[in-house]
């Protein structure tokens, strides 16, 4: 990891760390590795604590999701001292609303996606419930990997509990998980009156998963709701979840 600036000693002032700000953020959108650990490089020669640059070079240069797991705890603790106990309190459930903690919020999202990437869903989940508590509004879409954690663990309590307080969001991902959670639950009706919403709400879900459509070579970051391109983007994080269900295949085919 990079010292602090090379330009000054000590703190940086706070022009230097808005400008290594911006410049993390931009190492984060990259797409090449080389641009994206330039950047981060260049934000931590002006803030040797910039949070996101740290995360970039976690992420590029971990041989190993387990490695990289490693990292970003050490950033994550770092970042979560430098907000303090008393901000974290005072503003917790809200937390997205300051953009000083927005650093924090992404290293731990990226540690919970490490942790399950290197086989440690439980590790995962504890991170991801957390977000969920300090950031309520779910900015970053802890939900949607905390389902798969639960389903990995089996946990369908608290997976029921999950879909249920997100249940007003009619989205292809919670609306298929949905029909997962009742058929490991073993409720037919349930699973039943699932699938008939799930289908309401973006059929292609279904189409893509069976292989009766094939998947786009790209996909969108955002997409509109019930489009071929939100079912193809909640199958990314979510298909080989489902795909690795036996059960849950076999009825879904059943119910063809």
């Amino acid at each position: 990891m990079a010292p602090l600036s090379r330009t000054e000693p000590g703190f940086p002032s706070g022009n230097q760390k808005q400008e290594a700000q911006e410049l993390a953020e931009q190492a984060l959108g990259s797409r090449k590795k080389a641009d994206a650990l330039e950047l981060a490089g260049r934000a931590l020669e002006l803030d040797g604590e910039c949070t996101d640059a740290q995360v970039v070079f976690a992420r590029e240069e971990a041989s190993s999701p387990k490695e990289m797991a490693s990292r970003l705890r050490i950033i994550v603790d770092r970042a979560e001292a430098k907000l303090g106990v008393t901000v974290l309190r005072e503003h917790r459930g809200q937390l997205w609303a300051m953009p000083e903690a927005r650093p924090y919020l992404r290293a731990r999202m990226a540690l919970a996606a490490a942790n399950e990437k290197s086989g440690k869903p439980a590790l995962a989940i504890l991170h991801l419930k957390e977000l969920l508590a300090i950031d309520t509004q779910d900015h970053q879409g802890a939900r949607y990997r905390l389902v798969c954690c639960l389903l990995a663990v089996n946990d369908l309590k608290a997976l029921a509990a999950l879909l249920k307080r997100w249940e007003g969001e009619a989205s292809a991902f919670m609306a298929w998980a949905a029909v997962l959670e009742r058929i490991r639950s073993k409720t037919e009706i349930g699973a039943e009156k699932a699938l008939a919403r799930a289908r309401r709400i973006n059929p292609y879900f279904e189409e893509y998963l069976t292989g009766r459509r094939k998947l786009p070579k790209q996909i969108p970051d955002i997409s509109a709701p019930g489009s071929p391109e939100e079912a193809a983007s909640a199958l990314r994080l979510f298909g080989e979840t489902w795909g690795n269900d036996r059960e849950g295949m076999y009825w879904l085919f059943r119910h063809d």
